[in-house]
């Protein structure tokens, strides 16, 4: 008897498709992609917000600066203005007293005028008899200075002299501040000149270290009276 093919009842199990098979790794990738996408919103919100800081604390630091600059700049213009006006008045007040200085010098001239004004390291020419110049030196510091002189004395005459010469200092207002005698060494007497003799003589004149020597005298006088300034002719 042949045999009949009977189509059989159970159904072959259907075979998934490849799209239904990669559902778990397609979802997976998704995930990991959200987490991703979600990762770089909040590094960029969080870069954008630094920034946002970085800018604003910039600002106020150029804000604050400004405001420095500007007070320090106000400060600055005040304190010009004030050193101008101090240099101003300093101005005025020296020549204020310059012009006291030049008056002064007026009175005390007027009131003894065989004064002169003092220089130093400079040969000063004397129009006193026997004297033909004398030179002043400042010597030392504080209260041990000193000045030293040194002069030049002649005899233009035809008979021997015996003048009494005595250097005088006065301060700025007139008022004698030191002296001494040009004489020789150890001999308390007027110097002795030959008819024609010329002499140098040098020494130190002690003087008050409080004041400050603006004039000098010189006075030739015979034994018989001291006259300032007298000539003997």
């Amino acid at each position: 008897m042949p045999q009949t093919n009977v189509p059989s009842l159970v159904q072959p199990k259907p075979t998934p498709s490849p799209e239904v098979q990669s559902f778990p790794e397609t979802s997976k990738r998704q995930t990991q992609d959200a987490r991703r996408s979600y990762r770089r919103k909040r590094r960029s919100k969080t870069l954008a917000a630094a920034l946002v800081l970085s800018l604003i604390a910039l600002l106020l630091s150029i804000l604050i600066s400004t405001l420095y600059v500007s007070r320090a700049s106000n400060e600055i213009d005040g304190t010009l203005l004030q050193a101008r006006k101090l240099e101003r008045d300093l101005e005025l007040a020296q020549e204020q007293l310059a012009k006291m200085r030049q008056d002064l010098a007026v009175l005390v001239q007027k009131r003894i005028p065989q004064l002169r004004p003092m220089v130093f390291d400079e040969a000063v020419p004397a129009s006193e008899s026997f004297v033909r110049n004398i030179i002043f030196t400042l010597v030392g510091v504080g209260e041990k200075r000193t000045i030293e002189y040194r002069t030049v004395v002649s005899n233009d005459s035809l008979s021997e002299v015996k003048p009494h010469i005595r250097i005088m200092l006065f301060d700025e207002v007139g008022i004698q501040i030191g002296s001494a005698d040009i004489k020789d060494a150890g001999v308390p007497e007027a110097i002795s000149l030959d008819p024609g003799e010329t002499r140098s003589y040098s020494a130190a004149i002690e003087f008050d270290t409080d004041a400050q020597p603006h004039y000098f005298m010189l006075a030739v006088k015979e034994p018989e009276a001291f006259l300032p300034g007298l000539r003997q002719d």
